[in-house]
């Protein structure tokens, strides 16, 4: 069981991982991001009324589940779940609080493909900047961490293209996503129609 001291414990390691591994070409998947995530993965809990055992397990997995990045771009939810296991065994957490959270955290490999009602409060939180009222900043931030990776830069409208079929793949699992982000989602796939129209007409 992970309790609300165990928690703050997880949430320094995993900012000191980050500030101890930093990698300046990771502009999105870097620790604002996770932050982020484990922020909305709380806020998420509260409102499907989760119980505390539950909250600290989803917001555990959102602290891990980007981790793996700082050591690889491949299969960095596998990285991530072995980081998560390990310093949860270090804190004597149990087997089966273990697995659920890596559960969680395989579950936001897109395409996300959850398999619990936790792990689907975690992809929610994870691609909740979705519905920003800043997901454009946001999202200019990943364009440039793909451009560090590609030792390249992606043509902006094949890059907004994609975006597009991201939002039109996507959807929310909770009732509590739905209602916060379904909005601001919708509202954001408007702008991105009409901002690829603008490049197509220049």
């Amino acid at each position: 069981m992970i309790d609300n001291n165990l928690l703050k414990e997880i949430e320094s390691f995993v900012i000191a991982l980050y500030e101890n591994n930093h990698n300046p070409q990771y502009t999105f998947h870097c620790l604002e991001h996770t932050k982020s995530v484990a922020k909305r993965a709380g806020v998420l809990a509260t409102k499907s009324c989760l119980s505390e055992t539950e909250t600290n397990i989803v917001t555990t997995a959102a602290w891990f589940h980007d981790c793996g990045y700082l050591f690889t771009n491949v299969e960095h939810e596998i990285e991530s779940q072995k980081i998560a296991t390990d310093f949860l065994t270090k804190i004597n957490i149990d087997e089966t609080t273990i697995k659920k959270v890596c559960e969680c955290i395989a579950a936001t490999k897109f395409p996300q493909n959850p398999t619990s009602p936790l792990a689907e409060l975690v992809c929610d939180a994870d691609l909740s900047h979705l519905a920003n009222v800043d997901f454009f900043c946001i999202s200019g931030l990943f364009k440039t961490e793909l451009d560090n990776l590609c030792c390249d830069c992606i043509d902006e409208a094949v890059y907004w293209e994609e975006t597009k079929r991201l939002f039109e793949k996507h959807h929310y699992f909770t009732p509590a996503a739905i209602k916060l982000f379904g909005s601001g989602k919708k509202r954001n796939y408007e702008i991105l129609k009409n901002k690829i129209a603008q490049l197509v007409t220049v």
